[in-house]
């Protein structure tokens, strides 16, 4: 055991440790300790450092993790913190710095329930609280606060930055009033405004994991993606034209610059809250297979390098696990959950989540935009979301190629609001809707008066794929879609009432069809009152047995 109380006492520690054969060591803090350095490099080395309520303070990082060595961090009977620059809202020394806890290839560091790591504001870098680059960070409990990284092209990860295949599994604490904020824009010859300001709790890139198993985010800011959480594609290098000067394209895969569409990380939510959070698109958590993150500290890994199993987004709640998505706040779209642009097979998959209290332009509660994403919705409850435009629950747009849809299954969808069509679910004509089981959207409404789900045009029904007995999915005021007629009549084109064609697309499906099954008939009660109105109807496949 070392004790240790001043920075040199805790500098000999350590390089006796590096100096060493490996095995077990443990540095005990006596006093706090200002301007020190825990930086274990010798592999096999296992270092338990014991707070004993005091501090490490130091303008950049506090903890180094090298060669395979292993760091835990404790307070022991008491308090651990790692602290950097006294003032948040002042620049430290060295700015273009990793995070508090730096954490290389091979190497782990793990984080206990009273340890606190707190102001350290970087730049032009990613993770300002932890930096996971190839490394293992297991947060076990504890709190991340007031970190983060400001202003610059590469500002990743107030909170915590995994990134060149490292890996995150936060098991409980806290992730709060981190930041990654920025006024800087990149415009390219291949997709303009690649945007720096991502994941101001937590940002994933580059062929990485993160893991969430409990514990809470919230109260973090990003300036333009994923306020709570962002995964992105990476910056990758390709091979120059020398004629032209840009980056080759393969002509067979279509590969190149970044390889939009195919992150090749994955995020996995099994338990957990995220509320709170703020950013211009995807405030609860954005994720990405279009936007990418740049810099010069990636690994340069092959576009086929494919070390990730199953990539995408997943949310696993149920079964005792609990996911919240509450109460954040996006600028334009997304407040609780944003996908944009993940081509098959990579997946977004929300199951078993209550999303909730969140606010947007549009999308509040889930945005499913542009391209290729297929998003699957199981088993969530949606409810309290607000948009000043369309989609208080739900909203999907632009979204389409590449098998791009979005699915919801055995959801509650209600209490949501908009400031134009669609406050329960939105979706338009360059997208695809799919609703099954047993599905509840009820009480969403539009300047007070019902809007519970928007159809497009009699072109783009939503799919019923299997049985919906049992479902409850409320009307629309005829007068939001007005066009003087009757909404059963057979050139109206409001979409008010459920009804039913055969098969999408066929030139008998009358404009005021809104529905398409993929089997002989199902059941959908309209659940709630309007006007005089309020009964069961059964519908098929083939025809509309009883017509409103």
């Amino acid at each position: 055991m070392f004790n240790v109380s001043t920075a040199e006492q805790l500098s000999d520690a350590y390089t006796a440790i590096n100096n060493g054969n490996g095995g077990e060591y443990t540095i005990n803090l006596t006093a706090d300790i200002i301007d020190g350095q825990v930086d274990i490099t010798k592999s096999g080395a296992v270092v338990t450092v014991i707070g004993n309520g005091h501090f490490i303070k130091a303008p950049s990082q506090v903890v180094y993790v090298e060669n395979g060595a292993t760091v835990n961090l404790s307070g022991g009977s008491s308090t651990l913190t790692l602290q950097g620059s006294v003032d948040p809202h002042i620049t430290p020394k060295n700015t273009d710095d990793p995070g508090i806890i730096y954490v290389l290839p091979g190497s782990t560091c793990t984080m206990s329930a009273n340890v606190t790591l707190k102001n350290r504001k970087g730049n032009n870098y990613l993770g300002g609280g932890v930096s996971v680059s190839g490394g293992t960070f297991v947060m076990n409990g504890g709190t991340i606060e007031n970190c983060g990284i400001e202003g610059g092209s590469v500002c990743y990860g107030g909170g915590v930055a995994v990134f060149n295949g490292g890996y995150f599994e936060m098991n409980g604490g806290t992730i709060s009033k981190c930041y990654a904020t920025t006024e800087f824009v990149e415009e390219n010859s291949l997709y303009k405004n690649s945007y720096s300001g991502i994941g101001g709790g937590v940002f994933v890139s580059d062929a990485s994991v993160f893991t969430m198993n409990g514990g809470t985010i919230s109260n973090n800011t990003a300036t333009n993606f994923g306020g709570g959480v962002a995964m992105t594609l990476s910056d990758i290098e390709t091979e120059t034209d020398p004629n032209t000067g840009k980056e080759k394209i393969d002509p067979k895969t279509g590969k190149g610059y970044a390889d939009f569409g195919n992150p090749r990380s994955k995020v996995t939510i099994n338990s957990g809250t995220l509320s709170g959070n703020i950013a211009k698109n995807g405030a609860g958590i954005f994720i990405s297979g279009l936007i990418y993150a740049f810099a010069d500290v990636f690994q340069k890994i092959s576009l086929n390098a494919g070390v990730i199993d199953s990539p995408g987004f997943y949310i696993n709640g149920g079964e005792n696990k609990t996911v919240e998505i509450s109460s954040n706040n996006a600028d334009d779209m997304g407040g609780g959950v944003f996908a944009i642009g993940l081509k098959d097979p990579k997946k977004v998959q929300i199951k078993n989540a209550a999303i909730k209290d969140n606010t947007a332009i549009k999308g509040a509660g889930i945005m499913n935009y542009s391209y290729w994403t297929n998003l699957d919705i199981d088993g969530c409850t949606i409810s309290g979301n607000k948009a000043t435009s369309n989609g208080g629950g739900v909203c999907a747009i632009n979204n389409k190629d590449n098998g791009a849809k979005t699915i919801i299954k055995n959801t509650t969808i209600s209490g949501n609001i908009s400031g134009d069509r669609g406050a329960g679910i939105y979706y338009d004509g360059d997208s695809e809707l799919h609703i099954s089981g047993k599905d509840i959207v009820q009480n969403n409404t539009y300047n007070g008066v019902l809007n519970n789900l928007n159809v497009f045009d009699k072109d783009k029904p939503v799919y019923v794929d299997g049985d919906l007995t049992g479902s409850q999915i409320g009307l629309s005021d005829p007068m939001l879609w007005d066009d003087g007629k009757e909404d059963i009549a057979a050139d109206a084109v409001s979409c008010d009432y459920l009804t039913n064609g055969y098969k999408a697309n066929n030139d008998t499906i009358i404009p005021y069809n809104a529905f398409t099954s993929d089997h002989e008939s199902w059941v959908v009660d309209y659940g709630e009152k309007l006007s005089t109105i309020s009964k069961t109807y059964k519908y098929s496949a083939k025809k509309v047995l009883n017509n409103p």
